[in-house]
């Protein structure tokens, strides 16, 4: 009932969403990427936790994460409060260097932009498969002035250079993955994470 509630208010107004949408990709401060050849991996072509089209199979999956995401919070993630205790939880680097930092399967957006808050210096990167995920977090962002990066890439395959971020995020993805997939992803994590 939540989901359908959800969907049919987006899709009520689906052309003033597509529009704000489209307004932001263009829109600084960072920028949005989508690949329109990523194939999304089989594991990922179902509807996770029911929600219609999964995470990527709708182009207001993004709205209807966030929305859905605060009511299993109970209301104490309305303002970002649980991603921005993540982010305030990050271990430093001992050499304190932090000039890149990625949020791997960004969905949303929201420790992303969290990130960006704690590290405003650090060039800040978030990365999903869901191309209506990432085009909202950059919705998000224009809205809020984060200077955020977006890309629709695969955890598993970022094409980022080696030792290319000084930190790492992830925030709940391994609970969706198989664990052939995890490690795959975590040897991804490894490649592009600087030594130290």
């Amino acid at each position: 009932m939540t989901w359908g509630r959800l969907f049919e208010e987006y899709h009520h107004f689906e052309q003033e969403h597509l529009t704000q949408l489209a307004e932001a990709d263009t829109t600084a401060p960072g920028s949005v990427s989508c690949d329109p050849n990523l194939v999304t991996p089989d594991y990922m072509q179902y509807e996770i936790h029911n929600q219609p089209g999964g995470y990527h199979g709708d182009p207001f999956a993004g709205f209807s994460y966030i929305q859905a995401t605060n009511s299993f919070f109970l209301g104490f993630n309305d303002q970002d409060e649980v991603h921005l205790e993540i982010a305030d939880r990050i271990e430093r680097p001992k050499d304190d260097k932090i000039d890149r930092i990625l949020d791997i399967a960004c969905s949303a957006g929201q420790t992303t932009i969290a990130l960006k808050e704690r590290f405003p210096k650090a060039e800040v990167w978030g990365i999903d498969y869901s191309a209506a995920q990432i085009r909202y977090a950059h919705k998000r962002a224009v809205d809020l002035n984060a200077d955020v990066y977006f890309a629709q890439k695969l955890a598993s395959r970022t094409t980022f250079p080696d030792s290319h971020f000084d930190m790492v995020n992830s925030f709940i993805l391994f609970h969706e993955v198989p664990v052939d997939a995890a490690k795959h992803i975590v040897e991804e994590i490894y490649r592009i994470l600087r030594p130290g």
